[in-house]
C-alpha cells in the first residue's frame, strides 16, 4: 500500500468509525488514526517490489505484551530491554523495530545483485533514517498514562521465537524477507486498547521557495516546537533524510537543506518530525516542487535565410518558442546565463544571440516566444552558416543543449547562407619594434613603446564594433612574469586604415620587475570578421622583427610571490534560511619587494574562494582599499566581506584556493590543506 492508498484508507475507515459510534469521531483520535494509516502507507511504499519469503515473520520480530506497546500519534513504540523504540506491530501481535527492519534489508541485500540489491540497500537506509527520526517520539512520550489500561506496568519477558504461522483469524503474516504488514489497532469500545498521544497543534513549518532544482539549497523554518528538542527533516514522497536541527529557546528553528541531486522531478513535500511546544507529536509538512528537467525548444525560425555582407553587416532575426515545466526559462533573477544559439561558418567564424528576459515577445516563463537579432559582420565567410549549438537553461539551473542534427530531426531550420564575398583570412603582422631597449626598473616603473604595422585583406583589423578582442602582444621573462599590450582602434594612426594600419601602444613595466631578457610569448591577430591567428617569437624573428627587450634591474628583481601570514573567518557559523549572511575574512599578507598587487596593477588582486559540498562558490578579493593595517603593500592586514545569498547551500564551506599576487605579477595559491598546516581556519558552516 502506497501513500495514495493510505490516504484512501483514511477516507474509508474514518467515516465508518464515526458511524460505529465508538468514540472515533473525536478529533484527536481521528487525527491519530489518519497518522497511523499514513505511517503504514509510507512504510509499505518503501518496501514495494521486495522478494517474497516463506517465513511468516521477519527476523528479529518479538512477541511483546500490551503493556510494552503504545501508539504515539502515528508511531508505534515497543518497550524492548527497558527502552521504548519505534517500529510496527505485525501479524500475531509481534513487534518489529525500525532498526531491526533496517538490518533485515541490509542482510538480504548481501545475497543479492543488481536492482534487487540496490532496492534493499535503499530500504535499509530508509529504515535507519526512520529509526533515528522516530526515536525521540517514543522516548519523550513514555508517561505512565500511556500504559494500556488493565495491564501491568512491569516489563514482561519478550518471546523471541515467533510461531511458524499466524493464528487463525489473524492478519496476513509478514514474510521473513523483512516486508511487514501492520495489524490495525483495535477500536476503543472493544476492550483494552493501545492509548495515543495527541498530535501537536502548535508546530508549523514554512519554505519560501515554491520550486527548487536537484542539488540546490532550500531554506526551512519552523515554530511551535519544544525548545531544545531536535527535529528531523525529510523530503518525501520517497522518504529521504535531509538533516536535523536543534530547536531554539523560543520554539523556532531556521535551517537550509540540500535537495538530493538524484531526486525525481515533481511535487514533493518537506516533513519535519519532533515534539511540539504543547507536548504533542509534531509532523508538519510543506509542499515543494522539484524541477529536474531543462527547458525544451518547441519551434525555431531564421529570417532571412540568405544574406549578403559584401557591402555591410547583415541582420538575421531568430525566433524561438521555449517551454519549461516548472521554474521557467532563465530570466530576471538568474545570473548564470540564458538560452542562446551559436552559428558557425565553414571557416570556423561564429555569431551568436541570447534569449534573455527582454527578448520574450509573448507568453510567460513556462511557455514563451523569444526574438533576437544576430549581426553578421561585413565580409563574413561565404557559404552555409549552421547552428553549432542551442543552449537551454531554466531558473533553477537545469541545462541542456541541442545540436543541428537534433533540431533537424524536429523539423526546425538550422542554417542561413552568406552569398557575398567573404573574408576568411586573418590579419598579417608586417613589422614590429620595441623602444627603448634596454630599460631599468630598479628605481621605478619603466614605459616601453611598441609599434606594429598590421594589414588585413578585406574586413580590416578588429576595432570599433567588434566585441571579441583586438590584436595584442604578451612578453614573458624566465621567472614567468608577463607584460602585455593591446592594439585597439585608438592606437591606430588615424591617417591609416583598418586594412593597412600602423599602431602604437605602451607597456608599463613595474618597479622591481625581474631582471634579464623579456621575450614575446605570442602576438595574436584578429579581424572584424573574426578570423584569428597568432605568431610566436621564432616566427617573428624569421621575418626580421624584434622580439625581446632587456631589463637591467639591479639584482634579480622581485621574483617571489607574496606570503599569507594569517587568516581569520568571522563568524564561523551563519544561517541563510531567512536572508543573506555576511562573513568577514581578514588576512595579513606580506611581500619582499614590489608589494601586494594594488593601485596600478591591472591583472587581479589576492583573493579567497570558498566552495560548498554542492559546488556553490563564494569569494572575496583583497584590493588596496581593503588594507586596514600597515602603511605599505609590503606588510598589510586586509579585511573583506562575503555576502552569502539567502538559500545558499547548507553545510560546510571550505577554502577552495587562496590566490596571492604582487605588483610585478608573481603569483601563487594556497590550498585548504596548506592553510590548515599553517594553523589557519579554512571553513565556515551554513546552518
Amino acid at each position: 500500500m502506497g501513500f495514495s492508498k493510505a490516504k484512501a484508507m483514511v477516507s474509508r475507515v474514518a467515516p465508518a468509525a464515526v458511524r460505529a459510534g465508538r468514540g472515533w469521531w473525536r478529533p484527536g483520535v481521528l487525527l491519530t488514526l489518519g497518522a497511523l494509516v499514513l505511517s503504514w502507507g509510507f512504510a509499505l511504499s518503501a518496501q514495494a517490489a521486495t522478494a517474497k519469503g516463506s517465513h511468516p515473520h521477519p527476523s528479529g520480530a518479538i512477541k511483546l505484551p500490551k503493556s510494552s506497546l503504545k501508539q504515539v500519534g502515528g508511531v508505534v513504540c515497543g518497550k524492548v530491554a527497558g527502552r521504548w523504540i519505534p517500529g510496527a506491530v505485525i501479524s500475531g501481535g509481534y513487534f518489529l523495530s525500525d532498526a531491526q527492519q533496517a538490518r533485515n534489508y541490509a542482510a538480504r541485500a548481501g545475497h543479492e545483485t543488481g536492482r534487487a540489491r540496490k532496492t534493499d540497500l535503499g530500504s535499509s537506509k530508509l529504515y535507519t533514517y526512520r529509526a533515528t527520526q522516530r526515536q525521540p517520539i517514543c522516548t519523550h512520550s513514555g508517561s505512565p498514562g500511556q500504559i494500556p489500561a488493565g495491564s501491568s506496568s512491569a516489563e514482561a519477558p519478550a518471546t523471541t521465537s515467533p510461531p511458524s504461522s499466524a493464528p487463525a483469524g489473524g492478519t496476513t503474516p509478514a514474510p521473513s524477507n523483512g516486508s511487514l504488514r501492520p495489524t490495525p489497532a483495535p477500536p476503543t469500545g472493544g476492550g483494552p486498547s493501545t492509548p495515543t498521544t495527541p498530535v501537536s497543534t502548535t508546530a508549523a513549518i514554512s519554505v519560501p521557495s515554491a520550486v527548487v532544482g536537484p542539488g540546490t539549497s532550500l531554506p526551512v523554518s519552523g515554530s511551535g516546537f519544544a525548545p531544545g528538542s531536535t527535529v528531523q527533516l525529510e523530503l518525501h514522497s520517497t522518504p529521504t533524510s535531509v538533516g536535523s536541527v536543534v530547536v531554539g529557546s523560543d520554539g523556532t528553528f531556521s535551517t537550509s537543506v540540500t535537495i538530493p541531486s538524484d531526486v525525481e522531478g515533481g511535487q514533493h513535500h518537506v516533513l519535519v518530525t519532533g515534539i511540539g511546544a504543547d507536548g504533542g507529536v509534531a509532523a508538519p509538512e510543506a509542499p515543494v516542487a522539484v524541477d529536474a528537467a531543462p527547458p525544451q525548444l518547441q519551434s525555431f525560425s531564421i529570417t532571412p535565410r540568405t544574406v549578403d555582407t559584401s557591402t555591410g553587416p547583415a541582420a538575421v532575426t531568430i525566433e524561438a518558442r521555449i517551454t519549461d515545466d516548472m521554474s521557467g526559462v532563465a530570466g530576471v533573477g538568474y545570473t548564470n546565463g540564458t538560452p542562446g544559439v551559436t552559428f558557425k561558418s565553414p571557416s570556423g567564424q561564429m555569431v551568436w544571440a541570447s534569449f534573455g528576459p527582454d527578448s520574450r515577445i509573448s507568453g510567460n516563463l513556462q511557455d514563451g516566444v523569444y526574438r533576437a537579432t544576430i549581426t553578421v559582420p561585413q565580409y563574413s565567410a561565404f557559404g552555409t552558416w549552421t547552428v553549432d549549438s542551442f543552449s537551454l537553461v531554466d531558473m533553477v539551473g537545469n541545462r541542456t543543449s541541442m545540436t543541428a542534427s537534433q533540431m533537424d530531426a524536429e523539423g526546425m531550420p538550422t542554417t542561413f547562407q552568406q552569398t557575398g564575398p567573404g573574408d576568411t583570412t586573418p590579419p598579417q603582422l608586417k613589422s614590429f619594434s620595441i623602444t627603448p631597449d634596454p630599460v631599468d626598473t630598479s628605481n621605478g616603473p619603466q614605459t616601453i613603446t611598441l609599434d606594429a604595422h598590421i594589414t588585413d585583406d578585406m574586413s580590416g583589423v578588429a576595432g570599433i564594433g567588434y566585441t571579441n578582442g583586438t590584436p595584442s602582444v604578451t612578453f614573458k621573462n624566465s621567472s614567468g612574469q608577463t607584460a602585455w599590450a593591446s592594439f585597439g582602434p585608438d592606437s591606430r594612426d588615424p591617417h591609416t586604415t583598418p586594412q593597412d594600419g600602423t599602431y602604437q601602444t605602451t607597456i608599463t613595466l613595474p618597479q622591481y620587475s625581474a631582471s634579464g631578457t623579456w621575450t614575446v610569448d605570442s602576438f595574436s591577430l584578429v579581424d572584424m570578421a573574426g578570423n584569428r591567428t597568432s605568431m610566436t617569437a621564432s616566427q617573428m624573428a624569421t621575418d626580421g622583427m624584434q622580439t625581446t627587450f632587456t631589463n637591467n634591474q639591479s639584482g634579480t628583481g622581485d621574483i617571489t610571490p607574496p606570503k599569507l601570514e594569517s587568516f581569520s573567518i568571522t563568524p564561523r557559523t551563519v544561517d541563510t534560511s531567512t536572508g543573506t549572511a555576511t562573513i568577514t575574512v581578514e588576512a595579513r599578507i606580506t611581500d619582499d619587494m614590489s608589494g601586494v598587487a594594488g593601485v596600478g596593477y591591472t591583472n587581479g588582486t589576492p583573493g579567497v574562494t570558498f566552495k560548498s559540498s554542492t559546488g556553490q562558490i563564494a569569494w572575496a578579493s583583497f584590493g588596496p582599499d581593503n588594507r586596514v593595517q600597515g602603511t605599505t603593500p609590503l606588510d598589510g592586514t586586509y579585511n573583506a566581506t562575503i555576502t552569502l545569498p539567502q538559500g545558499a547551500a547548507a553545510g560546510t564551506w571550505t577554502v577552495d584556493s587562496f590566490s596571492l599576487v604582487d605588483m610585478v605579477g608573481n603569483r601563487t595559491s594556497m590550498t585548504a590543506s596548506q592553510m590548515e598546516a599553517a594553523g589557519m581556519p579554512t571553513t565556515f558552516t551554513n546552518d
